[in-house]
């Protein structure tokens, strides 16, 4: 599909004769090739790399005639020899605009008939391409980073000003996309392959969808936002620069841009443990540090060929490979092992009891995991990778997937003058996501301050919606502070989800009220109802002030119910916290038997006796709620007070 997508390049031969402006012919010439080149990019990602010989004999083809198309087409405008030229000089100025093609017409040499080797238009497409796309010397707003937070900015301005140009710079080959479903959905498929080229995935109602926000194609070129109003993408460019006094960025292939106003959402890259970094060559290339699309389609490509994995980190998205790795390996017969530090998955967020039981649900996913466990050293033997633990254990893999969390990308810092944060990481914003005079800061990279909970720094879907909301209105000129407190959630399947809100730290306090769930507590369940398997946008259609429930006229919580504590028991804790968050909620003769099946419930995060936290566990559609009790700031220290809190949740359903 590729070669054809290159190949009908050569139809702009033709097209090109029915222009009578030279100049407005070169501009639809580039645009069409470019189009061309990024709709194809995220199939050759994936394809060409999975196919073999056939493919590259494809990919030759193509390029070849799409090759012959592109050059003739331009050979008859009387300015290829003109480009030529002038990509010579690219490392000094290769911003490329309207004028400059106006100035190049005016000298170009008469057209003249010459042979061409294989060599030579092979060089002569590369300069084209290199010169591709041609941009404007000044755009309204520019967005930097192709996520989440930066397609959520651009809807946002879009919405205020309805004459916006806009301009997405992507430093990968996509368009903006969500993240998620790279560590969820996509993986529990029957047909792996097909799913990692397509990037299209279901639900866990069944419903499909595609990966993308919007089809590259429906965006602008660059240099049409001269002309027009609208969104221009342009992908596989990286900024390296921002002169923030002057207003200005700079491209990794030298050219620059002006802006109004700048966005920054550059996201974050993953981390790696010192001892993948200092490995051979031979073992990096048998390692994966998981973040993007290019990530993903890699591995479900080595998982082809793979009968072993090692997966390391135990948070988040460590958890959730582990599981999407098992369910396959289920049907391939493949081995799947996950180690961490810690004693259980997700113990950074989880109480303790809760992250031993979430381990037990992972290895009944098919997962060998064994906490408590550190690579110390790590060798190739017979092909295979060879990690020996702390103990002297050795983990024998065909591949290992790091996943221990991601550092913020804040390369634009020096250059733009920008303060990072030195214990969070990221740019340091205020309350309006400011970082400087006309740059704002969403998503993963920004470090805000919190008007309720403080600065912080937080790397999930919700935030990048709510964030790149913010940033987008107050770009427009609303001076809005951040006040509203985003979610996130995890699901290790589509039976066993959770949704968060607030500090959810395993070393605040914490109180768990728990019943049993029904067939309709679950992800898959949520999706169907929401008929979304992204929460933010669910959340979105659910009504943000809700009346917290404070009557006591009911008889009481459920039989079902029990009240729990992250320690050994609530008078430890209680002694043992400086501020005394549970002091006097019970005693260690009151304890309730901690029930075995955690398969519904609420965890409440204390803080000087206010929630500053709340898991929602196998519970959905309640996020307004939590999020109300912690805005509302109120202090609790009965029981009562908590099983009131989980009945306002709705955690025994409508019959509360």
């Amino acid at each position: 599909m590729y070669g054809v997508l290159r190949g009908r390049g050569f139809v702009l031969n033709g097209i090109a004769r029915n222009f009578q402006a030279k100049e407005r012919c070169l501009l639809r010439l580039s645009a069409q090739f470019s189009r061309k080149r990024t709709v194809a990019s995220h199939y050759s990602a994936y394809s060409a790399s999975s196919t073999g010989s056939g493919m590259n004999t494809t990919l030759l083809i193509g390029s070849g005639v799409c090759l012959i198309g592109v050059s003739f087409a331009v050979y008859q405008l009387g300015i290829f020899n003109t480009y030529q030229k002038k990509s010579s000089k690219s490392t000094q100025n290769a911003n490329k605009t309207v004028e400059d093609i106006e100035s190049a017409q005016d000298s170009s040499a008469p057209n003249t008939v010459t042979q061409k080797t294989d060599d030579d238009l092979s060089s002569q497409k590369a300069a084209i391409v290199e010169e591709l796309p041609i941009l404007p010397k000044h755009v309204q707003y520019i967005l930097i980073g192709g996520g989440t937070a930066s397609y959520t900015t651009m809807k946002t301005i879009q919405e205020h000003d309805s004459t916006a140009k806009i301009l997405i710079i992507c430093e990968e080959e996509f368009a903006p996309y969500m993240r998620p479903p790279l560590s969820k959905e996509l993986w529990f498929t029957d047909d792996l392959s097909g799913a990692a080229r397509s990037l299209n995935f279901k639900q866990w109602d069944g419903q499909e969808r595609s990966l993308f926000y919007k089809e590259s194609n429906v965006f602008l070129q660059p240099v049409e936002l001269n002309d027009s109003n609208g969104v221009a993408i342009m992908t596989g460019r990286k900024v390296v620069s921002v002169d923030a006094d002057g207003q200005c960025i700079t491209l990794d292939h030298g050219g620059s841009i002006e802006y109004d106003k700048l966005l920054i959402a550059t996201g974050g890259r993953p981390k790696n443990l010192t001892v993948f970094q200092q490995s051979s060559e031979d073992i990096k290339k048998r390692v994966t540090l998981f973040r993007d699309i290019s990530d993903f389609q890699n591995l479900v490509n080595v998982s082809q060929r793979a009968q072993s994995f090692l997966v390391v980190g135990g948070g988040f998205l460590g958890s959730e490979l582990a599981c999407a790795l098992g369910f396959q390996a289920k049907r391939t017969g493949q081995t799947v092992t996950q180690v961490f530090r810690e004693e259980g998955n997700m113990s950074k967020v989880l109480p303790k009891y809760l992250s031993i039981w979430t381990t037990d649900r992972v290895r009944e996913e098919g997962v060998d995991v064994q906490p408590k466990t550190v690579i110390s050293s790590i060798m190739l033997r017979d092909g295979r990778i060879v990690a020996v633990t702390d103990g002297g254990k050795e983990l024998v893999a065909d591949h290992v997937v790091v996943a221990v969390g991601i550092d913020a990308n804040t390369d634009l810092a020096e250059s733009a003058g920008l303060e990072t944060d030195p214990q969070l990481g990221g740019y340091r914003v205020n309350a309006e996501l400011g970082a400087a005079s006309n740059i704002w800061v969403a998503g993963d990279a920004s470090c805000f301050y919190d008007i309720k909970l403080g600065r912080r720094r937080v790397e999930h879907h919700d935030h990048a919606v709510v964030s790149g909301r913010l940033a987008g209105e107050n770009m427009t000129g609303a001076a809005k502070k951040y006040r509203h407190q985003s979610m996130f959630w995890s699901d290790l399947g589509p039976k066993l989800g959770y949704e968060a809100i607030g500090l959810v730290d395993s070393s605040l306090s914490t109180v768990g009220v728990w019943t049993f769930a029904t067939a309709q507590d679950t992800p898959a369940a949520a999706t169907a109802e929401s008929g979304s398997n992204i929460r933010s946008q669910q959340e979105e259609e659910v009504a943000t002030v809700c009346e917290m429930e404070s009557s006591t006229e009911s008889s009481g919580p459920p039989a079902l119910s029990t009240a729990v504590d992250v320690g050994s028991s609530i008078s430890e804790l209680a002694s043992s916290s400086a501020d005394n968050d549970l002091a006097g909620l019970t005693s260690q003769e009151d304890m309730v038997e901690i029930p075995s099946n955690f398969s519904k419930g609420v965890v409440f995060y204390v803080r000087d006796k206010m929630v500053v936290g709340v898991v929602l566990w196998n519970l959905f559609n309640q996020m307004p709620i939590a999020r109300r009790i912690i805005e509302e700031g109120k202090r609790y220290g009965e029981a009562t007070d908590f099983h009131e809190l989980a009945k306002a949740l709705h955690l025994y359903g409508d019959n509360n």
